[in-house]
């Protein structure tokens, strides 16, 4: 492989490169200081580019040249995409707010506690009047409000201001903050009733506006059509990519198969959407200019779909890539897909460069590239002697390659393995096709209510049998490695030996199996430099519930109030990525008692006790180091005087907040330490 002729790989490697380093140090350069820099540099870039006819030596000092400036112009992007320097920001805002004008930007979004949708803020009430701003905020409704008639460019009126977004509460728990500021979202307001108005409806007719309604015609036609919530679900996430559906036990079978990519519509959707075209179109190729009737269709149909799914951000990146891919065609220039690839990547960059940091971005492109690399190597490994064996041998392939590319990041942010994932994707891919393809006929057929009734009922057969078969791969032995502790170093390491496989299977030279060797070294000395963990004592902060957890020696004991234990996905996202970060051995987990609601230990010389309930009665006066409160359990600490004596309180968040607060106040004045998990986060302590 030459690297001369991949230019695109070139200009996106750099410029992904700058958009890294403003990522992590933004205050580097200041923005004025970088435009007058990059003015200078394109000047010089141009004298010798009209100078390299002259003297062909000055080529490479102009191609350097121009690689800096491309990383330049990465750096700069991402200070230009920060909506709060605009001085018209309403982070910028020092004055007190008491209502907002909003416009809805985004589709309503069902959840399971209500809606969820973002607005564009255009104006804030002070005392002064009315005050033009710019700026996002997220927006909550309870499920009561019924906002999922509010429609793409409604003006809402809203009293009140909105609230910074809070930042993690517990170790190690996924940053929501960081997450919604990438999309220049930086305030949330949940919008109880009367709190808000429909100030005008929507005159919004812009592209989106259709695509939302054509998005919201689609789930009338999917819940009216296809009967159980299962199916109505899988259809709705395999045609739109709306999974706000999909219960805990069947999004754990899709995982436990190696499935979840069939979940969002993404890569492997609109490559069978655009393999589907090509079919179809194939007789126009025939004709003079047919190669470029069928880029052009196809590119009108791919944006089709994308706009009616959302434009999510993984469908703008297969509709982007596959974009490229079409138009390349014609060019006869569809051998250059590595240039392929970083074109695209380049683009949506440029639009967003914060997708570089994104899983799904990540994955999207290695699980492309892995298929380049490594899916004829590994083809050619096997000759299959029938077709239906060189059919399932193909699946396999394709699993295989993208699975090699996809695991180093699949390992860093999921901490898990499919064991069984070949098995299920033999099923997976074509049921996917069918399924989506099926969707899409249903759709076309809708105004015609038997035939669409019949094509539902076979979408509802096919739906059936997947979800079995992977409940089947689920529940087989050891169907998922589960967690797998892989830091960003072995992250990496994992992708170095990734690329020597490619190598060594391409060269056949012994020198990469060194590499291979050195870089899993690497990986098991970076895996026992952090066996270490401290004793800790921990009260995560989980809202309306009581979590508490001892840490010695690498085993956790946990104990979760009989709520919290029952909910999954509380626990992983506020409680399981600390134990991953820790790399603990062992994690028990138990209820905390309920009747009499006292809790009594003693760890590594330290006494703890909990009170969770009103009227508990110990039999005689004595002294704990840490005394925990939860479930607004004691009505003063007056009335713990002369029986529980303790030198550190802690109020869990299973107390509400006004009675932490409260609390809080009377232990000021009465001298007493005191930590509210409920105001502050959660409690950790080195024992």
């Amino acid at each position: 492989m030459r690297w001369i002729p991949f230019v695109m790989v070139r200009v996106t490697a750099f410029f992904a490169a700058g958009v890294l380093t403003a990522i992590h140090f933004p205050s580097l350069v200041p923005l004025s200081v970088l435009t007058v820099f990059l003015t200078i540099l394109s000047l010089v870039y141009l004298i010798i580019w009209f100078a390299i006819n002259r003297s062909p030596a000055l080529k490479p000092t102009s191609g350097i040249i121009g690689l800096i400036l491309v990383s330049g112009f990465g750096y700069a992007t991402i200070l230009l995409h920060d909506a709060s320097r605009s001085p018209d920001s309403y982070r910028r805002l020092s004055v007190p707010v008491s209502g907002y004008r909003v416009s809805l930007s985004a589709p309503v979004e069902i959840r399971t506690s209500g809606y969820r949708s973002t607005g564009e803020l255009s104006a804030v009430k002070t005392s002064g009047g009315w005050i033009p701003v710019c700026g996002k905020v997220m927006l909550y409704w309870p499920a009561t409000a019924h906002a999922d008639m509010l429609r793409h460019g409604d003006q809402l009126l809203v009293a009140g201001e909105p609230e910074l977004v809070p930042g993690p509460r517990n170790p190690e728990e996924f940053d929501y903050r960081t997450f919604l500021a990438r999309r220049n979202i930086f305030h949330q307001d949940f919008l109880q009733s009367g709190k808000w108005v429909v100030a005008e409806a929507s005159v919004d007719r812009s592209p989106k506006y259709y695509a939302t309604e054509a998005r919201r015609w689609i789930l009338q036609v999917i819940g009216r059509l296809v009967e159980g919530e299962r199916e109505k679900a899988i259809v709705a996430a395999f045609v739109i990519g709306v999974t706000e559906g999909i219960d805990d036990d069947l999004r754990q079978a899709y995982a436990a198969g190696g499935a979840m990519h069939a979940l969002a519509v993404s890569g492997m959707h609109v490559s069978i959407l655009y393999g589907v075209l090509l079919f179809v179109l194939k007789p126009l190729e025939r004709g003079k200019g047919g190669s470029w009737t069928v880029a052009a269709i196809s590119l009108v149909v791919l944006w089709m779909f994308g706009f009616v799914t959302g434009l999510s951000p993984s469908v703008l990146r297969a509709v982007t890539m596959f974009s490229f891919v079409a138009v390349a065609k014609p060019l006869k220039r569809i051998s250059g897909i590595y240039n392929t690839l970083a074109a695209s990547a380049f683009v949506l960059l440029l639009f967003d460069p914060w997708l570089l940091l994104s899983a799904g971005f990540q994955l999207s492109y290695l699980a492309v590239l892995g298929i380049v690399l490594f899916y004829r190597p590994i083809y050619h490994l096997w000759e299959a002697p029938w077709a239906w064996a060189d059919w399932v041998w193909q699946i396999t392939c394709v699993s295989i390659a993208a699975q090699i590319a996809t695991l180093p990041v699949t390992l860093y942010y999921f901490h898990q393995f499919p064991v069984y994932f070949l098995l299920a994707n033999v099923f997976v891919i074509p049921a996917s096709t069918l399924i989506l393809l099926g969707g899409l006929l249903m759709l076309l057929v809708s105004p015609l209510p038997l035939v669409a009734g019949g094509v539902a009922r076979v979408l509802e057969w096919m739906i059936w049998l997947l979800n079995e078969g992977l409940f089947f791969v689920g529940h087989l032995p050891g169907s998922v490695i589960y967690p797998i502790h892989t830091s960003l170093l072995q992250a990496i390491c994992l992708g170095g030996i990734a690329i020597a496989v490619y190598f060594l299977m391409s060269s056949k030279k012994f020198g990469w199996v060194w590499m291979m060797g050195c870089l899993a070294i690497l990986i098991s000395f970076e895996d026992w430099r952090r066996q270490d963990t401290p004793s800790l004592f921990t009260v995560y902060h989980v809202p309306r519930s009581a979590a508490l957890e001892w840490r010695v020696g690498g085993v956790a004991h946990t104990l979760l109030d009989s709520v919290l234990r029952k909910d999954a996905g509380k626990i992983g996202y506020h409680i399981r990525p600390s134990q991953l970060a820790a790399r603990l051995r062992l994690v028990s987990e138990s209820n905390l008692p309920g009747n009499p609601s006292l809790t009594l230990c003693e760890v590594e010389g330290w006494s703890f006790l909990r009170i969770g309930a009103r009227d508990v009665r110990w039999p005689a006066p004595f002294k704990v180091d840490y005394l925990i409160i939860g479930n607004n359990a004691v009505r003063s600490l007056e009335t713990l005087s002369g029986t529980i004596t303790f030198d550190y309180l802690i109020l869990d968040s299973s107390n509400s907040m006004s009675y932490a607060r409260r609390i809080g106040e009377e232990a000021e004045r009465l001298g007493v330490r005191c930590y509210s998990v409920q105001e502050k986060g959660a409690f950790v302590r080195e024992l």
